[in-house]
């Protein structure tokens, strides 16, 4: 193999890992941020699209409470102690 192959087989492997788009601190490569505009409003729409919220600063004594599953992604970002979310039900460990 020459070098200038073995550089084009490196340069793609590294493109395949970045295209994966992982998100550091949380439990999938899917993970959405609640940010401070998702926060606003004092209602969220009656819409049953579940979501699994990460809720990092919690510590639990019996059971796993870290993350919660709501009903939409509204729901999750309105609770301040949320700090990311994923789609879908939060899966029991």
């Amino acid at each position: 193999m020459s070098f200038t192959k073995f550089i084009l087989a490196v340069l793609l492997v590294l493109f395949c890992f970045s295209s994966l788009g992982f998100t550091k601190g949380f439990h999938g490569p899917r993970a959405t941020k609640c940010l401070a505009r998702d926060r606003k409003g004092d209602v969220c729409p009656m819409i049953y699209a579940p979501v699994c919220g990460h809720k990092p600063g919690i510590v639990c004594v019996t059971t796993p409470c870290n993350y919660i599953t709501y009903s939409n992604a509204c729901e999750a970002c309105h609770d301040p102690e949320v700090k990311s979310y994923t789609q879908g039900e939060c899966r029991v460990k």
